[in-house]
């Protein structure tokens, strides 16, 4: 069977969500500077009322906003800047955090799971694969468990028919080996042959 692209990744704007998440974590430290629940108020009073609100309401929030989530932008940005996830319907490839190439077979995949920052982590019986900042992760998730459910269904309906083939097999050589000694006719060997290999 010929290797068919099932769906492919769309890359979120990395830029407008870290801004986004910049912008929160600004947010967060007005509402504490508002709320007098911030810890360098002691250096206050040594600067006019006028550039204490400034520097209270405006600037200390960006600076302890930008800071604080400033190390996890870059992170981010560098760990996650070629994701890129491909899914056929023999296996799911691409590139994973830090540019780390990953080949899985469809057969190895044993769990599909979302998390935050529009993250999909891929699990093997070898461990667990994350990608984020994607777009359509729903979608990839959707068809992941479509092709994971479709595989254990198949699988489920060939394992009867491969034991009872085995058996039957198994219960011919019986039945030559009764032939071979005198025990049964031809014509009784005959007829359960047919028999078993009709089931």
């Amino acid at each position: 069977m010929e290797e068919k692209i099932l769906i492919t990744s769309e890359k979120m704007n990395m830029a407008n969500f870290l801004i986004r998440w910049l912008a929160i974590a600004t947010a967060i430290f007005f509402v504490a500077s508002c709320l007098k629940l911030n810890p360098i108020g002691v250096y206050y009073r040594a600067i006019g009322i006028v550039g204490m609100a400034l520097l209270n309401k405006i600037i200390i929030p960006i600076l302890l906003g930008g800071f604080s989530v400033l190390p996890a932008i870059v992170f981010y940005y560098f760990a996650y800047k070629k994701i890129e996830l491909i899914v056929t319907n023999k296996r799911v490839y691409g590139f994973a955090a830090f540019g780390k190439r990953v080949d899985l077979p469809m057969d190895s995949i044993t769990a599909i799971s979302t998390s935050m920052l529009k993250g999909i982590g891929v699990s093997t019986a070898s461990g667990r694969i994350k990608f984020a900042f994607i777009k359509n992760r729903d979608e990839i998730q959707q068809v992941l468990s479509k092709q994971i459910m479709n595989r254990q269904n198949t699988s489920e309906n060939k394992a009867p028919q491969e034991e009872k083939t085995g058996s039957n097999i198994i219960e011919l050589k019986q039945y030559k080996e009764l032939l071979d000694t005198g025990v049964i006719t031809q014509e009784e060997f005959e007829k359960k042959k047919e028999q078993l290999l009709k089931q």
